[in-house]
């Protein structure tokens, strides 16, 4: 692994600056509402019943959602700026708490959720073996694991090409098998704000779903529902997001 910035900066960090402007206008962006999220929703299993873990939750939007359709959400989020937004907008449907997937989620016992769901959040994480692990001990047998992530295809040609339509990602190089840090550019002028985020390889994503002991179940690589305007791109070039749906097996089907 390596790192392509100067300067290290918390991903969290950077969101606690924007928490009320992203809570306001993220679940609407289309690239989330029209594309990413509908995928992720496909391959959500029946909640209604079944206690679930939102790791990276951001403002609750998506915990309140879990709720309405009758789980039992925790929302996990690295951010205090972002859990209070979460908290003063969702708190009466979900329960939110401060925790970072870097750290053991010592808050929960093992074997306590049937779902966890992680949303475009695990490309602000360098090592995604710590934070795997940690899913597979909160998760029951034949629990599920659904993760959404920047596409590798894409943070590499993103940052090798510089796309004009797309290109809002600084790096110095992107080399396709190793974990690199780059900064993803939103906004402009007194608005712009750069996160950080680490691209990573297919391998670099599975393997550690693979090593903390899930079996995976699907894999998606969506198309947008657009074929003009920025998301264009991502239709007729590479997918913008990988969508994987992983399983706890149960002691019986180890045997």
């Amino acid at each position: 692994m390596k790192e392509t910035m100067g300067e290290s900066t918390d991903a969290h960090e950077k969101y606690g600056e924007m928490a009320a402007r992203y809570a306001d206008s993220n679940p609407d962006q289309r690239a989330r509402a029209e594309y990413e999220w509908p995928v992720v929703r496909s391959l959500l299993p029946d909640v209604s019943g079944k206690r679930v873990l939102d790791a990276g939750c951001g403002s609750g939007y998506y915990s309140a959602w879990l709720a309405e359709r009758g789980a039992e959400v925790v929302g996990i989020d690295a951010s205090e700026e972002m859990i209070a937004e979460a908290t003063d907008r969702h708190g009466d449907e979900a329960t939110f708490l401060v925790a970072d997937l870097r750290e053991p989620l010592d808050a929960f016992e093992d074997e306590s959720f049937d779902l966890v769901v992680s949303q475009l959040t695990l490309e602000h994480v360098e090592d995604w073996r710590p934070p795997m692990a940690e899913f597979h001990r909160v998760s029951k047998p034949g629990g599920r694991l659904v993760v959404s992530c920047d596409h590798p295809f894409t943070t590499y040609f993103v940052i090798e090409h510089e796309d004009p339509e797309i290109g809002s990602a600084d790096a110095t190089e992107a080399d396709y098998y190793e974990v690199e840090r780059y900064d993803r550019v939103w906004g402009e002028g007194e608005k712009r704000i750069e996160i950080p985020c680490y691209r990573r390889s297919l391998r670099g994503v599975l393997g550690p779903i693979f090593g903390a002991g899930f079996v995976l179940e699907d894999l998606r690589e969506p198309r947008p529902p657009e074929t003009d305007g920025p998301l264009a791109y991502f239709e007729s070039h590479t997918p913008r997001f990988l969508v994987v749906r992983a399983r706890k097996p149960s002691p019986s089907s180890r045997r």
